[in-house]
């Protein structure tokens, strides 16, 4: 058998010819001998996060908007800019290009995600046509 997360299982032999038990662990990997009466739940899936920058360019005194998303986390941090919960968004106005990261965290680990934001030069044309 393999779970939905890519483990595989070990069934144990039958014990009365209607009993077992199934262990599960990494594919390709060693599985512990399994035996009718134990039990080994399949881990918790990963968490994965994902961060967004929008605008990802901006010029001096404009703001971007962070928005983090996640799933199988029961938290998040922000670097660079504070994340509260396990999604969410925030408004930030670097003065420089600025790199924002975001780490969610749940039962199975940790996963990081990262988003840039850009300073460009403001348009120095004043509305006529720039060479």
């Amino acid at each position: 058998m393999q779970s939905a997360y890519g483990e595989s299982s070990n069934p144990s032999s039958p014990v009365n010819g209607d009993s077992f038990s199934t262990c599960w662990g990494a594919i390709g990997a060693a599985l512990t001998p399994c035996t009718a009466g134990s039990f080994a739940a399949p881990p918790p899936p990963a968490p994965t996060v994902g961060l967004l920058a929008n605008p990802k360019s901006i010029t001096t005194g404009q703001s971007s908007t962070l928005t983090w998303s996640s799933a199988d986390a029961t938290s998040c941090t922000g670097h660079n800019f504070t994340a509260s919960g396990t999604a969410g968004s925030a408004v930030v106005s670097p003065t420089v290009t600025t790199s924002y990261s975001a780490t969610c965290t749940g039962p199975g680990g940790s996963a990081t995600a990262l988003a840039t934001v850009t300073m460009s030069s403001p348009n120095t044309c004043h509305g006529r046509k720039c060479r």
